[in-house]
């Protein structure tokens, strides 16, 4: 009697390292003077700012992690509430960024029971980031984060399927004065790219597709029905590994008359995202039509008027805002086919014996859509007691927020066989 199937999890780790590099630097009426700051540590970082505020908060009482597939942080809980009941804003204003730079200068707290009643759209927390001014002081900072092969120690398995990868990410950060004394900047960046071998059932070893219940011999099986009957079994545009690129930019500008008489300050405040996975599935037990390419883009603007005004000769702090942001979400497969299912039995010389499921053609479930935007506006009239114990606030906030998506799959069908005999029936195409 063969043994039941056995299938052995792949096993892999990492270590990363991470260089940063921050200079300082003063700029009075003397020539300026600079001290620079070399750090080098090893460890894991996270991928944005966000996600490092997300794993501080969740230190919180009553606060909870929850993680994402990847055991990355991908939320958090407060008292038992869904991720979902949270919301995130970034100078009063609702965020709908992906994340920000890791190297993003911002101030960021979590509130759970607010008193005012102008906070709301949240049943959990609410994450508020504010963005730091810049200064007269020049910053410059500059950070990599890194992993290679060599640094990761995998079984036989893991290599095989192409679980080993390299991960590169550059992030930096600059900020000081526009105009000395009354206009600033601070601006952070981050690029990335992560890239594992490219695994197909075309170039998979024997080992690989054991580990995935699959024997090499069915492979060769299933590529010689296809070929038979003329449907495509490659891509000619499939690049030779799976690429994860990522870049995002967050800014802001600030600008402060000293001669003003009513206080007002200015601020600009800017950010955009992008990433693009290619393959944007794997294909360990795919070939390689069935996968395609997906890319998601955001960005928003936002500025900000602050000052005092007399109505009445009462000193009114007056707050006004204004932004604007849109997201794009959107997949393509790599060709416009059917897609398809066959399951194959396998058995291996171990005496093993393994059952999987293998796609052919086209995907349907890939070519969809999202985008959605949003136009927002807030003003905040406050009047604060000559003791400066009591405060009184007006606020006002129109808000236009737009979708559109695109969810149609399978327009072309997807077929499922039991067996290689029962795909090998299918008429063929002369």
């Amino acid at each position: 009697m063969p043994k039941p199937a056995t299938r052995q999890p792949s096993r892999a780790g990492s270590v990363a390292f991470v260089l940063t590099d921050s200079t300082s630097c003063s700029k009075p009426s003397a020539p300026a003077k600079c001290i620079q700051t070399p750090i080098a540590s090893k460890g894991r970082s996270s991928g944005n700012s966000v996600a490092k505020r997300v794993l501080m908060a969740a230190t919180l009482p009553g606060v909870q992690l929850v993680p994402g597939q990847d055991g990355g942080a991908n939320g958090f809980s407060v008292l038992g509430l869904g991720a979902d009941q949270n919301n995130t804003t970034l100078n009063g204003m609702m965020f709908g960024g992906a994340g920000l730079p890791r190297d993003a200068s911002v101030l960021s707290s979590l509130i759970t029971s607010p008193y005012d009643v102008s906070r709301g759209g949240f049943s959990g927390g609410q994450f508020s980031l504010r963005t730091r001014p810049g200064s007269n002081f020049i910053g410059r900072g500059l950070s990599f984060v890194g992993d290679a092969p060599p640094m990761q120690w995998s079984d036989a398995a893991a290599r095989a399927n192409g679980q080993e990868y390299t991960n590169g990410s550059l992030g930096g950060s600059v900020s000081g004065p526009l105009i000395f004394d009354k206009a600033f900047y601070n601006v952070s960046f981050q690029l990335g790219r992560r890239s594992n071998d490219l695994q197909t059932l075309l170039n998979t070893s024997s080992t690989g597709l054991q580990a995935s219940g699959v024997a090499a011999d069915s492979v060769q099986r299933l590529v010689g029905i296809l070929q038979n009957a003329k449907v495509p079994i490659s891509y000619s545009g499939l690049p030779s590994s799976r690429l994860g690129d990522q870049g995002s930019v967050f800014g802001a500008i600030d600008f402060t008359p000293p001669s003003s008489t009513s206080g007002a300050a200015y601020n600009l405040t800017f950010n955009g995202s992008w990433n693009n996975q290619n393959p944007a599935s794997p294909l360990s037990t795919g070939l390689p039509t069935t996968s395609g390419e997906r890319t998601s883009t955001s960005g928003g603007l936002q500025g900000r008027h602050s000052g005092y005004v007399t109505l009445r000769g009462i000193g009114i702090l007056t707050e006004t805002s204004g932004g604007i942001s849109a997201s794009q979400n959107d997949g393509s497969p790599y060709m416009d086919l059917p897609g398809g299912r066959v399951r194959v039995n396998s058995n291996f010389g171990d005496g093993t014996n393994g059952v999987q499921s293998l796609a052919f053609g086209g995907n349907q479930f890939l070519g969809t859509s999202q985008t959605s935007n949003s136009l927002s506006a807030m003003n905040t009239l406050s009047w604060f007691s000559a003791n400066n114990k009591h405060r009184l606030k007006l606020g006002t906030e129109v808000r236009r927020d737009g979708s559109s998506q695109d969810q149609t799959v399978n327009r072309l069908g997807t077929f499922a066989y039991n067996s290689l005999g029962d795909l090998q029936a299918i008429p063929t195409v002369s």
